[in-house]
């Protein structure tokens, strides 16, 4: 187990002001012109060569978050915005709150099937769980 010296440290020098930092960048640059679901599009075409779909290239999460602050995406790789950022450029406050729905339910499920393990006495099961749900984020 982690002790509370160990769990501090992780949040304060992980990646969560970082990305909070790079969304905060982002909203700045962002003008209201939602991407309507391209950055998925382009995300489920990735099996496909570059060279072959212009549009996994032109339109990945990285080149329109470099876009939205006004950096040339041919120089720099793109800026993180937390769990969130994605569905909401993608889908406003909609995306966010549909997201947050996908990635919620199966978590509070995982976390209802650990205590249903835990109380027949199996503690292996909590500790593979619990890893599985820090790092989902």
């Amino acid at each position: 187990m982690q002790d509370q010296t160990g769990v501090f440290d992780s949040i304060l020098y992980g990646n969560n002001f970082s990305d909070l930092r790079d969304f905060a960048w982002l909203l700045s640059g962002f003008q209201d012109s939602f991407l309507n679901g391209k950055t998925y599009l382009a995300a489920l075409l990735t099996f496909l060569p570059s060279s072959i779909s212009e549009y996994r290239s032109e339109f990945s999460y990285a080149r329109a978050t470099l876009k939205f602050v006004g950096i040339d995406p041919d120089h720099r790789a793109g800026l993180r915005g937390g769990i969130f950022a994605k569905s909401y450029f993608n889908f406003g406050t909609i995306g966010v709150m549909l997201a947050s729905i996908v990635i919620g339910f199966p978590l509070r499920y995982l976390d209802v099937k650990m205590k249903e393990y835990m109380s027949k006495g199996n503690s292996d099961i909590m500790d593979i769980g619990s890893v599985m749900i820090l790092y989902s984020f």
